[in-house]
């Protein structure tokens, strides 16, 4: 089966020298071949870690609602505040 092609764009962000040395440094002591490497396994990391929490607040949300509705149902169906 032949392998599909991956087409990779270039990304430019721009750091000052110290910034960059300390990238360079910090790929090179954690084991990354380029500092590139690096800053997409952080990106991903991060980005990954924000969907995950988005996605608990929305359930957290969603559970609230539905406890909401259920004891609105539930309450007595008498006179209510504001009722004409």
């Amino acid at each position: 089966m032949p392998k599909s092609k991956t087409t990779t764009r270039a990304v430019t962000v721009r750091f000052n020298s110290e910034e960059e040395q300390r990238l360079r440094a910090s790929a090179a002591k954690l084991g990354y071949p380029t500092a590139s490497e690096l800053l997409r396994e952080v990106l991903w990391k991060e980005l990954g870690s924000r969907h995950e929490a988005s996605d608990d607040a929305e359930q957290r949300m969603v559970a609230t609602l539905d406890r909401l509705g259920r004891d609105i149902s539930r309450s007595p169906r008498g006179r209510r505040p504001y009722s004409r």
